[in-house]
C-alpha cells in the first residue's frame, strides 16, 4: 500500500503555453460616486466604469476603462448590479455584458415609474486569455438617469471570478 504525504495544498494550476500558472482571478469593482454626465439613451450602449475595487486578484479589472481582461483560458462567472436614480421617465433599463466589444448577454428591467431603478445581469462565459468583458447600459426614454455610486461601494457593483479551466 502506497502513502502520500503532503506539506501544503496549492491552488490548481493550468499549463499555459508551457508555463504553469496558478489559477487565481477574481475582482469586485464598485462605483465611488454618481455618474450623471453620460446620456445612456443612445446606442451603442455606454460602458459602465466601476472606478474602485474591493479586491482585484490577478489585476484583471481596469478601473480606468471598466474592462476585465482574462489572464488565462477558462470558464468565468460575472455579475453586475446597477443602481439608477432619476428613472421616473425611463421606459426600460437594459444592462449588457459584452465580450471583446460584442454583445453576449442582456436583460431588461422596467422601473415602473419609480424614481429608482436597477439593472441586474449575471452570466457565465468561456473566455480565452486576453478576452475582455465589460458592462454596458442602455436606457429608453429618459436622458436624466444617474448611474449611482457611493464612496463605501456596494450600490453599483461588477464582480467576476474564474470557476474552472
Amino acid at each position: 500500500m502506497s502513502k502520500i504525504f503532503v506539506d501544503t495544498i496549492e491552488p490548481k494550476t493550468s499549463a499555459n503555453n508551457g508555463t504553469v500558472v496558478k489559477v487565481r482571478s477574481a475582482f469586485r469593482a464598485t462605483r465611488s460616486s454618481n455618474h450623471s454626465d453620460t446620456n445612456f439613451t443612445v446606442s451603442p450602449e455606454r460602458v459602465c466604469v466601476f472606478d474602485q475595487t474591493d479586491f482585484n486578484i490577478g489585476n484583471g479589472y481596469d478601473t480606468s476603462n471598466g474592462k476585465f481582461t482574462a489572464p488565462i483560458d477558462g470558464i468565468y462567472f460575472f455579475h453586475s448590479h446597477l443602481y439608477l436614480s432619476g428613472a421616473e421617465s425611463a421606459n426600460w433599463v437594459s444592462p449588457y455584458l459584452f465580450i471583446n466589444g460584442v454583445q453576449r448577454s442582456r436583460t431588461i428591467h422596467d422601473p415602473q415609474g419609480g424614481a429608482y431603478g436597477h439593472g441586474i445581469i449575471t452570466d457565465t462565459f468561456q473566455l480565452s486569455a486576453n478576452d475582455y468583458v465589460e458592462v454596458r447600459l442602455q436606457i429608453s426614454g429618459d436622458t436624466s438617469v444617474i448611474f449611482s455610486g457611493e464612496s463605501t461601494g456596494g450600490v453599483s457593483v461588477f464582480t467576476g471570478h474564474i470557476i474552472g479551466v
